[in-house]
C-alpha cells in the first residue's frame, strides 16, 4: 500500500508540473526568464514595473528605388527594392545595403566594396560614414555613377535635405580621387 501511495504522489506531482508549464515559452539556456508582477508587467529588476512597448522594435517595410550600373558602365539603372528597418538610421543603412549587390546579373553593383559604418540624420542633414575596399574602387566614370547612385538612393527620402559623405570619419574631396563633391551635398 505504501508503494502505491508513493507512485500516486509521484504521478500527481508530475501532472501538476506539466500543467503549470503549459503555455510558457521555452527559454534558451543561460537566459533568465522575465519576472512578472501580479499586474502582468515585467519587473525591471529595480522593483519597478516596465510595460512592454508594442512599437519599440517593430520592423517596418518600405519600397524604395535602388540604382546600379548598366552593362556598359555608362549610366544608372533604377530597380525597385524592399527594405526592412526599425529606426531612421537603420532605414538609411538598409537602403544603402541594396546597392551592395545587384538583383540582375546584367547590372553592376557599384557599391559592392563599400562598408557603411553609420548613417545619422540631424535637422535634414544625413551624415553617412563609409569605408571602401580596394575592390570597390573605380575609374572616373565608375566613381561618378557611384556618387550618383548614393545621392539618388538617399535623396528619395523627403526628410533628407543635405547629404554629407565621410570616408572613415573624415571629410574628403572625393570618394576615389576622380570626382570631387561638396560637404554637404545639397538636394537638387
Amino acid at each position: 500500500m505504501r508503494k502505491l501511495s508513493i507512485v500516486l504522489v509521484t504521478v500527481s506531482a508530475a501532472a501538476v508540473l506539466s500543467l503549470t508549464a503549459c503555455g510558457q515559452k521555452e527559454q534558451p539556456i543561460g537566459q533568465a526568464s522575465p519576472v512578472t508582477s501580479p499586474s502582468g508587467n515585467q519587473a525591471n529588476g529595480s522593483g519597478g514595473a516596465v510595460s512592454p512597448s508594442p512599437t519599440a522594435n517593430a520592423q517596418k517595410t518600405m519600397q524604395i528605388k535602388s540604382y546600379y550600373g548598366d552593362e556598359s558602365g555608362e549610366k544608372l539603372v533604377e530597380k525597385a527594392s524592399e527594405i526592412k528597418y526599425t529606426t531612421d538610421s537603420s532605414k538609411y543603412l538598409a537602403a544603402l545595403a541594396t546597392l551592395k549587390s545587384s538583383p540582375d546579373p546584367k547590372l553592376g553593383a557599384l557599391l559592392s566594396g563599400f562598408t557603411f559604418t553609420s548613417a545619422k540624420i540631424d535637422e535634414g542633414n544625413l551624415v553617412v560614414d563609409l569605408k571602401i575596399d580596394p575592390s570597390g574602387r573605380w575609374g572616373a566614370q565608375g566613381e561618378l555613377l557611384t556618387l550618383d547612385a548614393l545621392k539618388k538612393t538617399l535623396f528619395q527620402f523627403s526628410e533628407v535635405k543635405t547629404l554629407d559623405i565621410l570616408l572613415e570619419g573624415k571629410q574628403e574631396e572625393s570618394l576615389m580621387g576622380h570626382v570631387s563633391f561638396p560637404h554637404p551635398i545639397k538636394r537638387n
